[in-house]
């Protein structure tokens, strides 16, 4: 048995490896890791001021294994598994410095497990069996009153007499599990100039969502006034099955070309529809060191709902989506060029364009809006200086998914990378950098994806300072994501009762001024700004030495070296002036980090 042992402030982790017990001719390796921020840096943080209250940090397991056997001449055996639990749980208490208080709950499990059979009788055949279970799931809750966030939360640290102070008041409890059985065959033959290869397989999914928000009714006035789709209770369990074949044959044409058609055909049942997806690769060496690359191809995915759980802007209802949607379409077409420049460096050129069709999104549906408008010369923080409120239809944002949307996606990005020939060289790594745009486009509306990042840099270096001592370098750009830029203020509008019957208004504070809503304008304005560049360089020296027969590193990391503020997201205010105010939320400071790791 062999091993490693690895531990810093932050994490720790430990892997064993060897050769199978009980004479089975085989390996197998495991790995277990766990953070500290809950049991290190979460009291270091408390005792120093830095969090008041009772504040649980973020924590994070798991549990890794692959067992590999080899019962007889060209069989072999693979089983591998993951499981995994991250949580955060965070309670506010009563020496916070805002009069909010609120409670977090979120643990979310990650688990998989398979096993594969791997049959090769002969260097012309290979065949590959496989069965794997999935399951991810998740338990959040969420509770409490918070400030308006129309209010500038510094202005209410460490306030005692909370009079005046609006909150919302909003509870939600989620449960989700998204479960998925796959089984697998794939095979290949080689015959002269012809490498065929086929497969086909089943995914059986069964997805879990008991989802239950209770809100007050201002909360819901804002979402209206945002045209934001909600759902108050949701419970549903849905089972589907997702069924798929291809089939693909590379073509050696002489010496420098190569060329691969093939066709996947995948059938969801969650709609009840099958898709052909052709799809064509081609390989072209120009010389002993340049080799020219294409491919095109048609992909599409299937609608379901363990995709929801990372979009955070909308939430569909799939309960009817056999009847009327379909699968999200892509078209790719790629270039690219790899080159040796000698034995050490090497060059790749890679463009590529992206057509997308029958994206998925929110449906809108004519509904009852209400608007007001400023009386001429009057007082806008007065309700008198305003109109009531007057109904009028417009569009009004539902949770049903239709493919309304297209889009497309383009770019070239290039690599540099020095390898390492020879055990003299000291020097390896990569420089690479990035050009891309992604706009989807929805009616006549064209806005850029939450992830458009128009410019990626990428440098790492390695260096070997010394027989003892290595030396690292990290350092990134990124031109940074879209956000939605406010275009101005409006009045907030609610709901009141009036005899009996339910009027909109014009909410006021306790002092009789009218409150307001930051506008953040239509469709059409959707991630009109973007945040400052980010950058951020990382540093490693690590030092190996010998003690008691095992083999040690000591390394110091440190992490953001010059203390860059980047920008993570902007949050706004409203003045007394009726301007808007915008505060930073940026992310990691600058963070050393000692540890050490040793083989065994």
């Amino acid at each position: 048995m062999k091993g490693s042992i690895n531990a810093s402030i932050t994490n720790a982790n430990i892997v064993l490896n060897g050769r199978s017990p009980f004479g089975l001719n085989g390996s197998y390796l495991v790995s277990a890791r766990r953070t500290y921020y809950d049991l290190i840096l979460g009291p270091i943080a408390k005792n120093t001021g830095l969090v008041s209250g009772d504040v649980a940090f973020p924590n994070f397991t798991d549990l890794q294994y692959k067992i590999v056997l080899e019962p007889g001449k060209g069989h072999r055996v693979i089983a591998n598994g993951l499981f995994s639990k991250d949580a955060v749980d965070l309670v506010t208490g009563p020496r916070h410095e805002t009069p909010d208080s609120v409670s977090v709950i979120d643990n979310t499990r990650n688990d998989v497990a398979g096993i594969a059979w791997h049959y090769i009788p002969s260097s012309e055949y290979y065949s590959k069996l496989s069965v794997s279970w999935y399951r991810n799931r998740g338990d959040s809750q969420f509770g409490g009153d918070f400030l308006d966030p129309s209010l500038n939360r510094d202005l209410f640290e460490n306030t005692g007499d909370t009079t005046g102070i609006r909150f919302f008041n909003v509870e939600f409890d989620a449960k989700y599990v998204f479960r998925k059985v796959s089984v697998k065959e794939e095979m290949a033959w080689l015959r002269g100039d012809h490498t065929v290869e086929l497969g086909g397989g089943v995914d059986l999914l069964n997805t879990s969502i008991d989802w239950h928000m209770r809100p007050d009714e201002t909360f819901l006035d804002m979402l209206q006034t945002r045209k934001i789709g909600y759902v108050l209770d949701f419970v549903q369990t849905k089972e589907s099955e997702r069924f798929n074949t291809y089939v693909q044959d590379r073509i050696r044409v002489g010496e420098r070309l190569s060329v691969q058609p093939g066709f996947r055909i995948d059938y969801y049942t969650i709609i009840n529809r099958a898709y052909v997806q052709p799809r064509l690769n081609l390989s072209y060496r120009l010389d002993p060191i340049t080799t020219l690359r294409g491919a095109w191809g048609m992909y599409c995915q299937s609608p379901g709902y363990e995709k929801l759980l990372f979009d955070q802007y909308s939430f569909f209802d799939l309960s009817s989506a056999s009847s009327n949607l379909g699968a999200e379409k892509a078209m790719h077409f790629v270039l690219g060029l790899d080159r040796w420049i000698d034995n050490r460096w090497q060059l790749r050129i890679e463009s590529y364009y992206k057509k997308f069709s029958d994206l998925i999104v929110q449906s809108y549906v004519p509904g009852t809006l209400y608007t007001t408008s400023q009386v001429p010369g009057g007082d806008p923080h007065l309700p008198s200086g305003w109109t009531s409120p007057a109904a009028y239809i417009g569009d009004s944002l539902t949770t049903i998914p239709v493919n309304r949307a297209t889009g497309q996606s383009y770019g070239v990005e290039l690599l540099l990378e020095k390898r390492n020939a020879e055990s003299s060289d000291r020097l390896s790594g990569w420089l690479g950098y990035s050009l891309a745009s992604a706009v989807r486009v929805n009616g006549d509306i064209t806005i850029p994806f939450r992830f458009d990042q128009r410019h990626t840099v990428n440098l790492v270096l390695d260096y070997r300072a010394s027989s003892w001592l290595d030396l690292g370098i990290r350092w990134k750009y990124g031109s940074n994501f879209p956000f939605t830029q406010p275009v101005g203020i409006k009045p907030r509008i609610v709901t009141s009762t009036e005899n009996g019957v339910p009027v909109k208004i014009l909410q006021t504070d306790s002092k009789g001024n009218v409150v307001f809503d930051i506008d953040r304008g239509g469709d059409a304005n959707r991630f009109s700004g973007r945040l400052p560049a980010y950058h951020r360089l990382d540093l490693r020296a690590t030092a190996h030495a010998g003690y008691w027969g095992l083999n040690w590193d000591f390394y110091l990391d440190v992490i953001n070296v010059y203390n860059r503020k980047n920008v993570f997201a902007y949050r706004f205010w409203i003045r007394d002036d009726l301007t808007i105010g915008r505060g930073e939320t940026t992310m990691l400071p600058i963070l050393p980090t000692l540890g050490f790791s040793v083989r065994f």
